[in-house]
């Protein structure tokens, strides 16, 4: 019964571990996933109106952008910085789960901890 435990938890553990990398271009393809996304940004938007969010868009500028990550007023606070200044040209890795909206994928991110500058 140990034997299986173990072999259940370190498959676990694999799988968890080996998160699916993939580029700004091939995220569309990911609907639904949860995977870490690599990309250089390559243009950055703070929304106006009462709920601000900013957006940050990998390819090309908007709207021709492959990929976007949006982070969300209510989130702003827990970044140390200013994610539409600090991020603007640098190359990144994502993580969290891809969302359609307007036939364009996008992922909301929540916490800095999903965000790595290369």
């Amino acid at each position: 019964m140990k034997k299986i435990l173990f072999l259940s938890a370190l498959i676990l553990l694999t799988k968890i571990s080996t998160a699916q990398v993939v580029s700004a271009d091939s995220t569309k393809y990911y609907e639904g996933k949860e995977i870490t996304m690599t990309g250089k940004v390559s243009s950055t938007f703070v929304t106006k109106g009462e709920k601000k969010k900013v957006l940050i868009n990998f390819g090309q500028p908007h709207p021709n952008e492959s990929f976007t990550i949006v982070i969300e007023e209510a989130d702003l606070s827990k970044f140390k910085y200013d994610p539409s200044e600090f991020l603007k040209d640098k190359k990144l890795q994502v993580k969290g789960k891809v969302k359609m909206y307007k036939d364009k994928p996008e992922m909301f991110v929540s916490s800095p901890d999903q965000i790595t500058v290369k």
